[in-house]
């Protein structure tokens, strides 16, 4: 896998996640389960780019939509 490809999909879910948590912790004072919740984001976001969903794009799109580049 492209190193630079996965800092991108990386830094993409931490930003989406974050905003996520941003939004539901404005006024929550639990401490402990904001960095719980915290932590979690954190190795989601560095474990998911590791794992392929089987099917993909390539079985999403009919062949008619699809370009490949030579």
């Amino acid at each position: 896998m492209n190193f630079l490809l996965y800092l991108l999909q990386v830094h993409i879910a931490l930003s989406l996640l974050f905003v996520v948590y941003k939004a539901l912790s404005a006024r929550n004072t639990h401490f402990t389960a904001r960095r719980v919740l915290l932590l979690g984001i954190l190795l989601f976001a560095l474990v998911y780019p590791l794992f392929r969903l089987p099917g993909g794009v390539s079985d999403a799109l009919p062949a008619e939509l699809q370009i490949t580049l030579p």
